[in-house]
C-alpha cells in the first residue's frame, strides 16, 4: 500500500476494553426463540422500552392476542445501555426553541410528552411493583460558563412561563448537591424527575405482559416481513408468524428492516463509563451539563450499588460515532472526552477506578422528532421509532402509548402530526 493510499484511509482510535453495561452485567436467562408457524392479532418487533411498553398498552386494551419478538434479549439494545435517567427532552435548549411562536409550541409539546412519560413510568412501577431501584431524585441542568448560564436563565424563565415544574439552581444548592465539583454555574433542576435500573424495569414489565397471557420470543431477529392473507407475515431463521397488524418498535434497527429509513434517520452511539464510588456522597442528584454553551452534553448519576456513571461527549467525534453506530466497543476519543470533562469539573470522580465502559445505539430522524404512526409503504404496519437518544426518559413510554392507541382505534386515532412517518414518505 502506498503512503498516499494509507493517508486516505479513515483513522479510528482502537477500541478500549469494553464491558456489558452495569444494567446488563447480571444473570439473565433469555426466553426461547420463535420456532415453527404461529399466528397472533398484533406482532410487536423490538424488546426495548418502546416495544415492551407498546405490548403492555396493547395488552391492556384487550383487543386480541399479542406477540413480541426481540432479536437479542429483552432490554439488550439502547434500553440496557443508557444511564437510567428519566430526563426530559428539549430541557437543555428550551430557550433556543422560543425564537418563534411555532417553535416554542413544538418545544412545549415535546416537554409535555416527556412529563407524561415520567408519570406513566411511575404509575406502571407502582401498580405492578416492579423492582428496579426507581426513585424520584430530580435532575439538574448545569452550565459551565457565562454563556451557558445566560442560556439556562432564558430556558428556565420560558419553561416556568409555560407551566413546567422547574426550579432555579443556585450556587449554594450546587455546592450541596455536588460538594466536590468545581467551576459549575447556576442552572435549573426538575424536582420530579426519576432514575431507575433500566434493564430491570423493562424486563419486569415484560414479565407483566407475559403473566397476562401474551407471548414473548427472544433471540428471534426478523429478517423479512410482507403482506399475507389480509395481514402481515414475519419471518425469522426458525419460523414465521402471521398477524393482522405489526408494530415496528426496533428504533435504530428499523433501518435494517426498512433500508429507506437510513436516508431520513441518523444512527449513532452514546458511550458511558462506570466507576466505583467511595462511601462519601459525590453526587446527590443526577445532572446534565454542556460545555462552552454548546454540545457535547455530559450526564451522570450515582447508583444504589455504590457506583457512579458518566456519559456523553459524542460531539467530540460525531463522525466516528455514526460510522460505528452498531458497534459495541467503547472507543476514543469520546471516552477521553468524558474523562476530560470529569477531570475539569469533577476531579475527585475522575480519580475513581473504572469498572465498566459501554456504548448504546440511538436513532434520530432529521427533524429530531420520533416516528409514530402508520407506514405509508406497508399495509397493517405501525412505526414507533427514532427516539432521538432519549427513549427511556422522554419519548419511549408516551410514544408507545400513542402508537398503541392508534392501533387499538382501528388506525383512526392518529398521533400528533409532528410524528407522522409519512412526513418522510415512510
Amino acid at each position: 500500500m502506498s503512503i498516499i493510499q494509507s493517508c486516505l484511509l479513515p483513522v479510528f482510535s482502537p477500541p478500549l476494553h469494553s464491558t456489558p453495561s452495569i444494567w446488563l452485567d447480571e444473570p439473565y436467562t433469555p426466553r426461547e426463540p420463535l420456532k415453527g408457524s404461529h399466528t397472533c392479532d398484533i406482532a410487536v418487533l423490538g424488546g426495548g422500552i418502546v416495544g415492551v411498553t407498546a405490548a403492555y398498552f396493547l395488552m391492556r386494551k384487550k383487543i386480541g392476542k399479542i406477540a413480541l419478538l426481540e432479536a437479542n434479549t429483552i432490554a439488550s439494545g439502547a434500553t440496557g445501555n443508557n444511564a437510567g435517567m428519566l430526563s426530559v427532552d428539549r430541557a437543555c435548549d428550551y430557550g433556543r426553541w422560543c425564537d418563534t411562536p411555532e417553535r416554542r409550541n413544538i418545544a412545549k409539546t415535546t416537554l409535555q410528552i416527556s412529563e407524561r412519560t415520567q408519570r406513566l413510568i411511575r404509575d406502571i412501577i407502582t401498580e405492578h411493583d416492579i423492582r428496579c431501584d426507581y426513585k424520584i431524585s430530580g435532575c439538574a441542568w448545569v452550565p459551565t460558563d457565562d454563556a451557558g448560564e445566560q442560556a439556562a436563565s432564558h430556558s428556565l424563565t420560558a419553561m416556568q412561563e409555560d407551566g413546567f415544574s422547574v426550579l432555579p439552581l443556585t450556587q449554594d444548592t450546587l455546592k450541596a448537591l455536588y460538594p466536590h465539583a468545581r467551576d459549575l454555574y447556576p442552572g435549573y433542576y426538575f424536582p420530579n424527575h426519576g432514575e431507575l435500573h433500566s434493564a430491570r424495569y423493562v424486563r419486569g414489565l415484560a414479565e407483566v405482559v407475559e403473566r397476562e397471557g401474551e407471548t414473548i420470543w427472544e433471540q428471534s431477529p426478523v429478517h423479512a416481513f410482507h403482506p399475507h392473507n389480509n395481514g402481515m407475515r414475519l419471518q425469522t431463521a426458525q419460523g414465521t408468524i402471521d398477524c393482522g397488524e405489526v408494530v415496528l418498535a426496533c428504533n435504530a434497527y428499523l433501518s435494517k428492516l426498512l433500508p429507506s429509513v437510513a436516508s431520513i434517520m441518523r444512527t449513532y452511539r452514546g458511550q458511558i463509563i462506570g466507576m466505583i464510588a467511595p462511601q462519601e456522597s459525590l453526587m446527590r442528584m443526577p445532572l446534565c451539563s454542556e460545555t462552552a454553551g454548546k454540545r457535547p452534553i455530559y450526564y451522570g448519576r450515582s447508583l444504589p450499588n455504590g457506583k457512579i456513571i458518566f456519559g456523553g461527549g459524542r460531539g467530540e467525534d460525531q463522525k466516528t460515532e455514526e460510522a460505528h453506530a452498531f458497534d459495541k466497543e467503547a472507543m476514543e476519543p469520546v471516552q477521553a472526552a468524558i474523562t476530560s470533562y470529569l477531570h475539569t469539573y469533577f476531579p475527585k470522580i475522575a480519580a475513581l477506578p473504572v469498572t465498566h465502559r459501554w456504548s448504546g445505539t440511538m436513532a434520530e430522524p432529521k427533524d429530531s422528532m420520533p416516528l409514530i404512526g402508520p407506514s405509508g409503504c406497508f399495509p397493517h404496519t405501525t412505526i414507533i421509532a427514532g427516539m432521538c437518544g432519549n427513549g427511556m426518559g422522554a419519548w419511549g413510554t408516551a410514544s408507545a402509548e400513542m402508537g398503541a392507541n392508534f392501533v387499538a382505534s382501528d388506525r383512526c386515532k392518529a398521533p400528533h402530526p409532528l410524528f407522522d412517518p409519512k412526513r418522510f414518505g415512510l
